[in-house]
């Protein structure tokens, strides 16, 4: 069931009419039968699915193996068709062409423009495909330097720079919307299945807006890292285990970036993982956080200490009046005792990323819901 097919004056391209060019079409194909399909070149008809999607049938299937694509497939390849037209591109459905390792490729919506150097395709996944499958479909594109936007049913989808995917689902109405990952998933840059329950999705965004903020320029990856954005320190008072004193810990930064990147949502990063390095970390922090500030707080100074119990030296607190070491320990004693001490404008390094315990809080897709075209 594709939405284009050929004439002898060129392709005829289905989301292109409207109500009364169709039937119009409709009467001429009947009169003239002049509208072929690509695949095996058998007579068309022309039709409309129960989502209100117009597009060509075989009038016969006879040996064609082309696969048949469902109501679902076909109506959101014709909401993305629209809208990158509308977005000023030109765009045909199901277009072919070749890799430079001479793989073929039938891409769902191709979409180019004078003054790019890249076609953009999308690519509408509605059975399920697995990552290793979805990874090679896209070193295809690459290779043939196409760059490509996934939309897929399933739950599992990959999450990276270089594999732009993103859930899709049809709502009531036949509208569509697009599901972007939320900083909730693990490690290794996969969305994983999560149970039977649906996983906490970010932003939300309607897919014909989605398929032209994309081709504007309005999808961004990891938008914080390489800016400065607000945090807030988060501590929590304890007591010295030595001089008995009391004391405050800090524990981590909460980076605000809902602020910067509306809808984005914010980021904790905690202690350990900005002291993967502990000498680097206790420089960023040096750095970043003013020790009058930390100390007015009742924050010890953070550095990298050796600890004989465990053997080695890590990003720690000390105690703000005898500077011991507070054990890594006390962490989990006053967690629920934590709270906001200050704010301060903090650089999200590629590093602070990478070295998180949950890189994907930072290293995942936002739409841009204000930037104009």
């Amino acid at each position: 069931m594709p939405l284009r097919c050929i004439s002898p004056a060129g392709q005829e391209l289905a989301f292109q009419h409207d109500t009364e060019s169709w039937a119009a079409l409709r009467a001429r194909n009947l009169a003239e039968k002049h509208l072929r399909l690509p695949c095996c070149e058998s007579p068309v008809v022309l039709k409309q699915s129960r989502l209100g999607t117009r597009f060509f049938a075989h009038r016969r299937r006879d040996a064609c193996t082309s696969v048949p694509e469902s109501q679902e497939h076909l109506h959101l390849k014709d909401i993305v068709a629209r809208a990158a037209t509308r977005a000023g591109w030109f765009v045909t459905t199901e277009g072919r062409g070749t890799s430079s390792t001479g793989q073929e490729w039938v891409a769902d919506v191709l979409c180019s423009r004078e003054g790019t150097s890249r076609s953009v395709a999308f690519e509408i996944q509605w059975t399920r495909q697995s990552l290793e499958d979805t990874f090679q479909r896209q070193q295809r594109y690459q290779a043939s330097g196409i760059r490509a936007l996934w939309l897929m049913r399933q739950w599992d989808v990959p999450v990276s720079k270089e594999t732009p995917a993103f859930a899709v689902r049809i709502g009531e109405g036949s509208g569509a919307e697009v599901l972007m990952p939320s900083g909730i998933w693990p490690a290794n840059n996969v969305l994983h299945l999560m149970g039977r329950a649906e996983p906490r999705w970010g932003q939300r965004v309607a897919l014909d807006a989605f398929t032209a903020g994309a081709l504007r320029g309005r999808l961004r990856f990891a938008p914080a890292v390489g800016h400065v954005v607000p945090a807030r320190v988060i501590g929590a008072p304890t007591t010295c285990w030595k001089c008995k004193r009391p004391t405050c810990l800090l524990l981590g930064l909460e980076l605000l970036l809902d602020r910067a990147y509306p809808g984005f949502g914010n980021a904790y990063v905690e202690l350990n993982a900005i002291g993967s390095d502990p000498q680097r970390g206790a420089q960023w922090l040096s750095v970043h956080l003013a020790a009058e500030a930390l100390k007015a707080n009742g924050v010890g100074a953070v550095k990298a200490r050796y600890s004989k119990t465990r053997g080695e030296t890590y990003l720690s607190n000390g105690c703000v009046h005898c500077d011991v070491l507070q054990g890594s320990f006390f962490d989990h004693d006053v967690i629920d005792d934590q709270t906001s001490l200050f704010e301060a404008d903090v650089p999200v390094e590629p590093w602070l990323a990478e070295s998180s315990d949950e890189p994907a809080v930072l290293n995942r897709w936002w739409f841009d819901p204000t930037t104009s075209s």
